[in-house]
């Protein structure tokens, strides 16, 4: 298993360092949630090393996770799929939407939040929780007083917990990818940069890296692992191309190497075709938005599942959560533009992360990508609300599926699951969302 060889390493690197000791433990310990709920909770329930089936890379494979179910609170699922913590180090902002600015801080929150099954106003009992939790287990003592040098049986119940989220973001930081699939391995064997130059942007650096392939290519001279075969190499060059009517995935303008993300946010119409599915044609164009200030708090109506009959319900994604400065222009112009943002997700280890996007909509890979082909034809009809404008430059269709599954799949490290073939790609019926269309309607 990849994630748990991952974690072992990392502990051995720093098998004397109590702090990841610690936080390995907390990540894993199920004894923090409300006693009121009807299932136990940890940060692994969600964050899965590894399930039956084979390795996760830290998800799990329901589309939406669970929280734990409260009769003041009688729902199961979260907002959002679990996304991969590989990398979460990287990473500016966390949560699809931005919703933290720090992985101690999402620790923090989530010990004494929903999702280990605390309601608002519950603060104070699930401190206490886990102040009892902590002193009456054999280990922790120990290891707080190494880690921290914090006695806790007399230790301040917030500091107690700013201890534990620091330690669980010390470990979740440990989390990288090995960077050892086919397609590093195809890189590092032709000498091409794994990552954009210093202020190089990702669409330079595409067409750098595509014209390195392609004189190799001419020269007879490029090599290739047995794993990145013909389609790989043909999904890749799609990835790459950012420009023109020649199988322009345009991939690389935001999942940017080495990381495949560039951490931002945006828009590629998955929070209009959830909610389109439900409420018919168009009628995300013509959902009510109101006007909103960074000081404002996120709107639980603009943050919620789209529901069959609750036309009021819709995620609105980073629009929650963003936040204006003096280079983003007018606040009221920069929250439009934030509306159904999302931070765009790794591509590494897809074959552990189904299901795909940030509501799990999306089943296979096949599924994943047929969406942004109808994304982009929606932008350039002007039927997709607040499209990025990478949109428009997403020249791809049925047929290129195909390789771009193939290069997709050449990201998953050795030993980890890889995706399975799937004919998975066809349009759903019934709304406007879902059009088909000819290669002439490209152009």
């Amino acid at each position: 298993m990849i994630s748990t060889a991952l974690c072992l390493a990392a502990f051995a690197a720093g098998a004397n360092d109590a702090v990841l000791e610690l936080g390995e433990r907390l990540f894993h310990d199920t004894r923090f949630g409300s006693s009121a709920a009807d299932m136990s909770a940890s940060c692994a329930a969600c964050h899965m090393p590894a399930d039956p089936q084979g390795d996760r890379a830290f998800t799990q494979d329901l589309a939406k996770s669970w929280h734990p179910w409260r009769r003041e609170d009688p729902t199961r699922d979260t907002l959002r799929n679990s996304p991969t913590l590989f990398d979460t180090a990287a990473m500016p902002a966390l949560h699809y939407d931005g919703e933290f600015a720090s992985l101690e801080e999402q620790a923090a929150k989530t010990f004494v939040g929903r999702n280990f099954g605390w309601l608002p106003g519950e603060r104070d009992a699930a401190l206490a929780k886990i102040r009892d939790a902590v002193v009456s287990d054999t280990a922790y003592p120990g290891l707080f007083r190494r880690a921290f040098d914090c006695d806790v049986s007399k230790a301040d119940r917030e500091k107690l917990l700013d201890c534990m989220a620091d330690a669980t973001a010390k470990f979740m930081r440990t989390l990288e990818s090995p960077r050892t699939t086919p397609y590093d391995v195809f890189m590092r064997a032709n000498g091409l940069d794994e990552s954009p130059a210093d202020g190089e942007t990702p669409k330079t650096y595409g067409a750098r890296i595509l014209a390195a392939i392609e004189d190799s290519e001419n020269r007879a001279a490029l090599r290739r692992p047995a794993e990145f075969d013909d389609d790989a190499l043909a999904g890749l060059k799609i990835f790459l191309r950012t420009s023109g009517n020649d199988r322009a995935g345009n991939c690389v303008a935001c999942h940017v190497p080495p990381f495949f993300s560039d951490f931002a946010f945006h828009n590629t119409g998955v929070t209009q075709d959830e909610y389109e599915r439900l409420h018919g044609a168009e009628s995300f164009m013509k959902y009510p938005v109101p006007p909103r200030r960074s000081a404002d708090a996120p709107a639980p109506e603009r943050m919620s599942v789209a529901l069959q009959g609750r036309p009021e319900l819709a995620d609105l994604g980073y629009w929650n959560y963003a936040k204006p400065n003096a280079e983003n222009g007018a606040e009221e112009e920069f929250f439009e533009r934030a509306i159904a943002s999302f931070k765009t997700p790794t591509l590494r280890h897809l074959g552990s992360t189904s299901p795909y996007m940030h509501n799990g909509l999306y089943a296979t890979i096949e599924s994943a990508v047929h969406q942004k082909i109808r994304a982009a034809f929606l932008a350039r009809m002007g039927q997709l609300r607040n499209a990025d404008p990478e949109l428009l430059n997403i020249r791809i269709m049925e047929d290129d599926i195909r390789p771009l599954f193939a290069f997709l799949n050449a990201l998953n490290e050795p030993g980890g699951r890889r995706a399975t073939p799937s004919n998975d790609v066809l349009p759903a019926e019934g709304t406007k969302a879902y059009v088909t269309y000819s290669p002439e309607d490209q152009e």
